[in-house]
């Protein structure tokens, strides 16, 4: 089956490809004219759900989410270590990695 693409926009330095069967996509297109939603705003909905499932957070890792939504782990720990702790203790659905750990204690107790 061919695969459509399709590049969605919220802000010009934000970009995401999502790449969906002919089926899915014929899918979505008649749930958006059903439910008389635009499609770009159903497929919005769609990868914002798919990156909140996606468990595992790095360093480099873009948060799905939240103040700093598009900015990654690095960098809000680095502009708002409370904020990163308070990830770290209570977003229960991500799993970080020990960088993350680290940076944030590194950045709670500087040297």
């Amino acid at each position: 089956m061919p695969r459509k693409t399709t590049k969605q926009k919220q802000q010009p330095d934000k970009e995401v490809r999502l790449t969906l069967s002919h089926d899915l996509f014929l899918q979505l297109q008649k749930i958006a004219v059903n439910r008389q939603i635009d499609l770009d705003d159903l497929l919005r909905i769609a990868v914002k759900n798919i990156l909140l499932r996606s468990k595992l957070v790095e360093l480099h890792t873009k948060l799905p989410f939240g103040k700093y939504e598009g900015e990654t782990f690095e960098n809000v720990a680095k502009a708002d270590c409370r904020y990163a702790r308070w990830m770290l203790t209570n977003v229960e659905n991500l799993e970080f990695t020990p960088e993350c750990l680290v940076l944030v204690e590194a950045m709670e107790n500087p040297k």
